[in-house]
């Protein structure tokens, strides 16, 4: 009788963990990636971006310029593929679809994402915060001009038209949240803003209770018990 019971308890202890790393995995990417040049590198990694680290994930062979990849995300991740060893690296949002990457060796950032939603909808993201950002540039010069002539007037000025615009750029983005609460870019979007924030994080934490209760669970912060 106790061997029964403990077969049991086996198989059912067995069966959850199969669940849950179903459910916990529960979507695949297909990645096929293309080398426009010919390249002297025989070998591309997959990485992961966490804060400021990379976190190597998998590996491919570059053959005949071609390479491919394949595994499970449970929501979108920030991502990069690099040359190996030490190549140049492409960024973008890891999720589950199939689609196709072409790598410009000599310039990276050439490269270009096809049949990826996510990433089609990341890259307007990021053009609209360049155009917020954009008014920034000029400011540079004045700002390294006031701090050679040690005007503290002009740098006081200048530092407060720049957390404006950083506050326009927030709000852009929290109002993209609010409008799109079904978005699966909104984890990443909130994780970003409360990392370069924490001190003042009431309203991104407030808009984050406005979300799915699965999507709050993948922030890299608390909200309301859940």
């Amino acid at each position: 009788m106790k061997k029964a019971t403990l077969l049991l308890i086996t198989i059912l202890i067995v069966s959850c963990n199969k669940n849950d790393k179903k459910d916990f995995f529960s979507t695949q990417y297909k990645i096929e990636g293309n080398v426009l040049t010919e390249t002297t590198y025989n070998k591309i990694y997959l990485n992961y971006i966490i804060g400021n680290e990379f976190v190597l994930m998998d590996s491919a062979t570059i053959i005949d310029r071609k390479f491919k990849f394949k595994g499970y995300v449970n929501h979108p991740k920030k991502a990069q593929l690099q040359f190996y060893p030490n190549g140049a690296f492409f960024p973008f949002i890891l999720y589950g679809e199939n689609f196709k990457i072409n790598l410009d060796e000599n310039n990276i950032m050439n490269s270009t994402i096809t049949d990826s939603d996510i990433n089609n909808e990341w890259n307007n993201l990021k053009t609209k915060s360049i155009e917020i950002f954009g008014s920034v540039n000029y400011l540079y010069p004045v700002l390294q001009k006031s701090r050679i002539q040690n005007d503290l007037t002009q740098l006081k000025q200048i530092y407060h038209q720049i957390d404006s615009i950083e506050i326009q750029n927030r709000k852009f983005l929290l109002g993209y949240v609010i409008q799109n609460p079904k978005s699966k870019l909104n984890g990443l979007i909130l994780n970003d803003l409360y990392s370069q924030i924490k001190n003042d994080s009431l309203e991104i934490i407030k808009t984050a209770e406005k979300l799915p209760l699965e999507m709050q669970k993948t922030l890299d912060f608390k909200t309301t018990p859940y």
